[in-house]
């Protein structure tokens, strides 16, 4: 009887799943100090908005345990609040995903600015980057926030070794609103991804410079002729790009997905003779990435330009986030099995 107890208690002990490690000291303000910002975060932003007044642990509003952060924002200050640089930034990992959450309240509901900051080095401070950047709607009730910051596809650790957390109670810089916010609980844990899959950072590519012949010197002397031919011009060397499937201007097709490219347009295109094109943001249209493909095939098809020299990008506009492996397998797994042509 002894031995069976033995054992479900070993058993009961070892299915507790383990909790990760905060990142970030001091997120609960569960520490007593009465120092300004709270051990652990920092003032920053403008050097005539930093009053130590405005960023105060407050043991009348905390969401769990004693205390929370209180952030004064006054009218026409540029003020913020960050986990401190000196000590509580933490070393970003490759392939690692870091699950970021905190809670938040305001006394005029509105935006809240949250930020991920990101620097190649502390000593001095360099290489500033922001791997995230939330504009957050916050109330005057306790809501919870959580955010997701994926190695090498926000950001990659090679540029951004050191990150830490900022909180602007009022964005848009010098803000005309007075506004007060309170956070509290403060969690930054990191896992490895869960599919494994890291991207590869062209920054660390090594390859061969181009060779473009030119000597030294203080002066480069260019004369063009159109009248004289020297040789057959390469079509490969230069083309027009579409830019979207479906742009600002709705050409070639408009945000419901209809082709708006009329006959003598089509004309025009074709007699330009283009050797191939671009299209931006293929994978994030308003249609699914295999519509995306069809409608892409119509449009060179309807205007002569081969598929097989016409670049695809697989991704949003501004690239400000990149597309998961999986949706480039399927857009390759696609265009083969259509039979597209289409090889960058």
């Amino acid at each position: 009887m002894k031995m069976r107890v033995l054992i479900l208690l070993l058993l009961c002990l070892v299915s507790v799943p383990a909790f990760a490690e905060n990142l970030i000291r001091n997120g609960d303000f569960e520490l007593e100090s009465e120092q300004s910002p709270p051990p652990g975060w920092m003032m920053w932003g403008a050097e005539q908005s930093k009053n130590p007044k405005n960023y105060v642990r407050d043991t009348q509003n905390p969401h769990g345990g004693k205390a929370s952060l209180r952030i004064y924002h006054p009218a026409n200050s540029a003020g913020y609040i960050v986990s401190s640089p000196r000590d509580n930034t933490f070393r970003s990992q490759k392939g690692m995903t870091y699950q970021v959450s905190f809670w938040a309240k305001t006394d005029k509901p509105g935006p809240s600015l949250f930020q991920v900051q990101g620097y190649g080095s502390l000593e001095p401070m360099a290489n500033y980057s922001s791997p995230a950047t939330q504009t957050i709607e916050v109330g005057t009730e306790w809501k919870q926030f959580n955010f997701q910051l994926r190695e090498s596809f926000d950001f990659f650790a090679e540029a951004a070794r050191y990150l830490m957390l900022a909180v602007n109670a009022a964005p848009g810089g010098a803000s005309g609103e007075e506004k007060t916010l309170w956070i509290d609980d403060v969690v930054v844990e990191a896992q490895p991804s869960p599919d494994g899959l890291v991207l590869l950072n062209p920054d660390t590519v090594e390859y061969s410079p181009l060779q473009h012949r030119l000597q030294p010197g203080e002066a480069l002397d260019i004369t063009v002729d159109a009248r004289r031919k020297l040789r057959r011009a390469t079509r490969e060397a230069g083309a027009v790009s579409f830019h979207r499937l479906a742009g600002y201007m709705n050409r070639p097709y408009n945000q419901g997905g209809e082709y708006t490219l009329t006959p003598a347009q089509e004309a025009a295109l074709r007699e330009m003779r283009l050797p191939h094109t671009r299209f931006y943001g293929v994978g994030a249209e308003p249609f699914p990435l295999e519509q995306a493909l069809d409608k892409a095939a119509h449009v060179l098809g309807r205007t002569g330009i081969p598929q097989d020299g016409t670049v695809l990008e697989l991704e949003e506009q501004g690239a400000s986030r990149k597309l998961g492996p999986e949706v480039w397998a399927r857009g390759v797994a696609y265009s083969i099995e259509k039979g597209y042509q289409f090889r960058y």
